[in-house]
């Protein structure tokens, strides 16, 4: 019997649709299972329901939450998640990317980056 491996599962927490369902498309097309969360209330939700996964991209500019406290959040939950900071305000993205580094985000990525980039980041920080 031959047993594929399951992909490695994405968490997308962005207020975006948009920005959330391109992302998705281009991790789906390298492999990855998605799972995208609008509100960080949605985003824990599915990590108690115990969906594991290797990376979590957490927007840094939200309405209801931002990056940081997102970012720190997901942090207490798991330290096994791989968390990737990312900002489509490039003056958003120099303020908040230390700042989410210090809340325990691995890498931080500017949105502009393009879904090459991205993936390219996602992958590495899957891979661990």
């Amino acid at each position: 019997m031959n047993i594929s491996p399951a992909p490695k599962t994405i968490l997308i927490l962005d207020d975006d649709r948009t920005w959330r369902e391109i992302a998705a498309a281009v991790l789906e097309k390298r492999g990855f299972a998605v799972v995208a969360a609008e509100t960080l209330d949605a985003a824990l939700a599915v990590l108690d329901e115990g969906t594991a996964p290797a990376v979590a991209i957490v927007d840094l500019v939200m309405p209801r939450e931002n990056g940081i406290q997102a970012v720190a959040s997901i942090r207490k939950r798991s330290r096994n998640i791989a968390i990737l900071g990312m900002s489509g305000n490039f003056d958003s993205y120099r303020a908040g990317g230390s700042a989410m580094r210090l809340a325990g985000a691995d890498e931080i990525l500017a949105k502009q980056a393009g879904p090459a980039e991205l993936a390219a980041t996602v992958e590495r920080l899957a891979i661990g």
